[in-house]
C-alpha cells in the first residue's frame, strides 16, 4: 500500500471527527426545549416531512410596511403561528398568534390551518422546503410580491406567552389543561401563576376532577414531568384570568351551529357567568323558522315572541312570559330578558352564539346544547 493510499483514511477520520465535534457543540448550544421538540421528529406527511418544522417568510401587508410569518408544524397535527406586523405600534413591531390544527389535503398539494370559525389559511406545498400562501378561495395568489414561506434550519418552538382557553381539571395533585382549538391535553406544572388557577378552580368545581373552562395567558412549552423527569409538552400558566363554570370549548368548534332550530343555553349575561343550581332547570331559547317564532325558558318563566333576521342583524319582538315567582332566580331571569329585548345583531362562532346591542356591546353568550 502506498503512502498516499495510507493517508486517505486518516483524512476521512479527521474530517469525521471534526464533523461530530461541531455537531455536538451545536446541539449543546440548543435550548433544552428545542432538543425535546427535535427529538420527536417524525415523517407522517411526505410533502412536508421531516417534522417538526418551522417555515418563515416576509409577506406584503395592506396597512403596514410588512409582516413576517413564522409557522411551526408539530407532529400530531398541531401548529403555532407568529405573525409579526412591522412598525405598527408607535414604531414597534406587533405580534399576533394563532394556535390550531393542521391537515394536508387529500390531493397532497395543500396544507390547511384551522384555528377557529374564520376561514382556514391554506398553503400550496411546493416541496419539503417551501410553502406558498393561497387566497381565501384556495387559489394561487398571482403577484410579483412574495407569498412564500421557506423551511428554517432551526425549529422555533414558538413558546411565547399567548392567550389560551381550555378545560382545566385537578385531581390527586395532578393538573391538566385541554386546549380548546387543538383538543390536545397538557399537564400543568405547579409554577408561575398556577396557584391562582388552582384556588379559583377548587372554589368553582362541583365534583372532584370536574373539567371547567378557564382562560389564561400561558406558554405551550416543555417541562420535566413524572417519574424520571422526562421532558414533555406542558402548559405553563404565566397569568391566570378566570374560570367560566357554565361554558365549554364550543366556541372553538370547527363546525358552525345554525341560528334556528338550535337549543341555545346562556352561559354569560351582561359579563357575568350564568349559574344554575343542581335542582334547577337551565334557561334556554330556540328560534323556530315556522312563522319566525321565538320560545324558551328564562329560569323561572316560559317566554314566547317573534324574531326577524337579516344577515347578522336579529331582533326579538312581541315578548310575553308566564308570571311565576321563583326565589333566587328572578334577577338573573330579568337580565336575560332585557338582553333579548336589546339585541340588534348576533355572531355565531362554532357552537357558540353572541348577542350584541345597537352599539356592538356584548349582551349575552350562549352555547348549543344539541342540534335539531
Amino acid at each position: 500500500m502506498s503512502a498516499g493510499t495510507r493517508g486517505r483514511p486518516l483524512v476521512v477520520f479527521a474530517s469525521t471527527t471534526l464533523w461530530v465535534i461541531l455537531l455536538l457543540l451545536a446541539v449543546g448550544c440548543m435550548h433544552h426545549e428545542d432538543r425535546a421538540l427535535l427529538a420527536r421528529t417524525t415523517s407522517t406527511e411526505p410533502g412536508i416531512a421531516p417534522l417538526p418544522a418551522t417555515f418563515v417568510g416576509d409577506l406584503p401587508c395592506a396597512d403596514c410596511s410588512g409582516q413576517r410569518l413564522t409557522l411551526t408544524l408539530r407532529p400530531g397535527g398541531i401548529f403555532l403561528l407568529r405573525q409579526t406586523y412591522v412598525g405598527v405600534a408607535a414604531g414597534k413591531d406587533e405580534q399576533v398568534y394563532e394556535l390550531g390544527r393542521w391537515v394536508v389535503h387529500e390531493d397532497r398539494t395543500r396544507l390547511i390551518l384551522q384555528s377557529g370559525a374564520e376561514a382556514p389559511r391554506q398553503f400550496a406545498i411546493k416541496d419539503a422546503g417551501r410553502l406558498s400562501l393561497l387566497g381565501n378561495d384556495g387559489q394561487e395568489i398571482r403577484s410579483r410580491l412574495n407569498y412564500d414561506l421557506v423551511r428554517s434550519d432551526r425549529v422555533d418552538p414558538i413558546d411565547d406567552t399567548i392567550r389560551l382557553r381550555g378545560m382545566f381539571s385537578y385531581l390527586a395533585d395532578a393538573a391538566s389543561f385541554t386546549e380548546c382549538r387543538t383538543g390536545r391535553r397538557f399537564p400543568v406544572p405547579h409554577e408561575r401563576d398556577y396557584l391562582a388557577l388552582e384556588r379559583a378552580y377548587l372554589g368553582a368545581r362541583q365534583t372532584p376532577g370536574e373539567p371547567l373552562l378557564v382562560t389564561l395567558d400561558g406558554r405551550l412549552t416543555t417541562r420535566p414531568i413524572g417519574e424520571g423527569e422526562v421532558l414533555k409538552d406542558a402548559t405553563v400558566v404565566e397569568r391566570f384570568d378566570r374560570v367560566w363554570p357554565a361554558e365549554t370549548c364550543a366556541r372553538q368548534a370547527f363546525s358552525t351551529a345554525s341560528l334556528t332550530n338550535t337549543y341555545w343555553r346562556p352561559v354569560e349575561i351582561a359579563g357575568t357567568p350564568l349559574t344554575v343550581a343542581a335542582d334547577q332547570r337551565e334557561p334556554h331559547l330556540m328560534l323556530v323558522p315556522a312563522e319566525n317564532k321565538l320560545r324558551g325558558f328564562a329560569g323561572c318563566n316560559q317566554f314566547l315572541g317573534r324574531y326577524d333576521v337579516e344577515a347578522n342583524s336579529v331582533r326579538f319582538t312581541g315578548m310575553a312570559t308566564t308570571r311565576k315567582y321563583c326565589e333566587g332566580a328572578m334577577d338573573q331571569e330579568q337580565e336575560l330578558l332585557r338582553a333579548l329585548e336589546a339585541t340588534a345583531s348576533h355572531k355565531i362562532v362554532g357552537e357558540a352564539l353572541d348577542l350584541y346591542d345597537a352599539n356592538r356591546k356584548l349582551l349575552a353568550r350562549f352555547e348549543s346544547r344539541y342540534l335539531k
